[in-house]
């Protein structure tokens, strides 16, 4: 009997803690959406006030989270998150006169640490809830960039909104940088991909599809090129899953139908783009602007649209600068500058980790970026399951992004919300791994 009683009480203690991380986690959902919205009405007041009650929240989510049962999965991926953060507090005390400050380890408190419940809760049958509950907030954000581009065209963009939504010379930029936005963009076309694969109303699905297309088109207003890329093998390698069937016959069938798709979405893209550039080249009637729309695809393969030059400054930052190996920057644009690169940060995620946190930093992030190409590809190999499959492709997709942009790893949950979902992401592919390793 006392048994029994024993496991009854740790059952309810458990229950209690699920619900508090869900109540968190819903809360976190909110206040991101919220934030999105008050961003340019609040002039940075929304960030001050929000960041500060969303660590609240973080630090319960985490709290509740260490005192759960934890398999070798979820310790694994706690020491990689936790060596992070604590790296950060290390790095910015070091070289940061008036030390850390809390809102900074809060961020990364939130990004880092907000994935692993799902972790250690692999047989938990409720845990896409959370990735459920953010698909819905991403697909929300993809939404609301859709209106902000509509209204932008139409010339009915209120005024509020005017300083941060705006065409960026020929592209369309909503987040204080077009490839920003178009981080988010991606990321939203996968996550309504991923409900469009789970849900199953008809009437649902076809919102879904429509949202997905209007998400891709205004991705392509942005005019950023890799993001574009990796939209389309997103686009293509869903409709790859969808169609792969048992038997070479059928796979070269499904994979011929995948190249063919993307090569059309790029092409068409490429189109469109273009047609826009040259609407608004001709409206501004600037000649500096129409140079600037009619932008050479040779010319930006050969210099990666001038990144080879920027990682040639951060190199030479780096050989001047040794220090920055051990514990980061805490001005990388300055370096960049020194060395004759125009640019705010170094157009990688790694390099960018490394210049801002130092080496141990970027080992953490390297581990990271091995566990989630290992887990998407198993994830592909062996699953058949097709919203598990694009969660993947969303991942490998993202990382492939990031290696021309300063999407991962080094930002926080609302400076960065590419971080929380790719990091997301990564908990629940390593517990359907788990899975599939157990099953075999």
């Amino acid at each position: 009997m006392e048994a029994v009683s024993i496991n009854g009480a740790e059952g309810k203690r458990q229950t209690i803690s699920r619900r508090l991380q869900y109540g968190c986690l819903l809360v976190l959902a909110l206040m991101e959406v919220l934030y999105f919205l008050l961003e340019y009405r609040a002039n940075g007041i929304a960030y001050t006030y929000m960041e500060s009650y969303a660590i609240m929240f973080a630090m319960i989510f985490v709290g509740v989270t260490l005192t759960m049962p934890m398999n070798c999965q979820t310790k694994r991926l706690l020491m990689v998150s936790l060596g992070m953060i604590l790296w950060l507090w290390v790095s910015r005390t070091v070289h940061r006169v008036h030390g850390v400050e809390a809102q900074e380890i809060g961020s990364y408190v939130c990004a880092y640490a907000l994935f692993l419940p799902f972790a250690s809760a692999a047989q938990d049958e409720k845990r896409q809830w959370g990735l459920k509950l953010y698909a819905w907030v991403f697909a929300a954000m993809g939404v609301l960039l859709i209106s902000y581009c509509l209204m932008l065209i139409g010339n009915v963009l209120p005024e509020y909104l005017q300083e941060g939504v705006r065409w960026n010379g020929f592209r369309f930029n909503a987040m204080g940088h077009p490839n920003a936005c178009a981080g988010l963009l991606i990321l939203a076309m996968g996550a309504t991909l991923y409900l469009l694969a789970t849900l199953r109303k008809l009437w649902l699905r076809i919102l879904l599809a429509v949202l997905a297309i209007g998400e891709f088109l205004v991705l392509v207003l942005t005019n950023s090129r890799t993001t574009i890329v990796f939209a389309c093998v997103l686009i293509g390698g869903s409709v790859f899953c969808i169609l792969r069937k048992s038997g070479w016959k059928r796979l070269l069938v499904a994979a011929l139908a995948a190249v063919v798709l993307m090569g059309g979405l790029f092409a068409g893209a490429r189109k469109l783009s273009d047609l826009r550039s040259a609407q608004v080249a001709a409206s501004s009637g600037a000649e500096e602007l129409k140079k600037s729309g009619q932008r050479s695809l040779e010319t930006d393969m050969k210099t990666l649209n001038g990144r080879t030059r920027i990682w040639g400054a951060a190199i030479a930052g780096l050989e001047d600068n040794p220090g920055i190996k051990y514990v980061g920057a805490d001005y990388p644009w300055l370096i960049l500058s020194q060395h004759g690169a125009d640019a705010y940060n170094t157009h990688n995620s790694w390099l960018e980790t490394l210049y801002e946190w130092g080496v141990p930093a970027l080992l953490g992030a390297l581990i990271l970026t091995a566990l989630a190409v290992y887990d998407s590809l198993v994830i592909l190999w062996y699953n058949r399951n097709l919203n598990r499959s694009i969660i993947a492709l969303v991942v490998l997709c993202f990382l492939g992004c990031a290696m021309l942009e300063t999407y991962l790893f080094h930002g926080g949950v609302f400076y960065h919300p590419y971080n929380f979902f790719f990091l997301l992401c990564l908990g629940y592919l390593d517990c359907w791994r788990v899975e599939i390793k157990k099953a075999k």
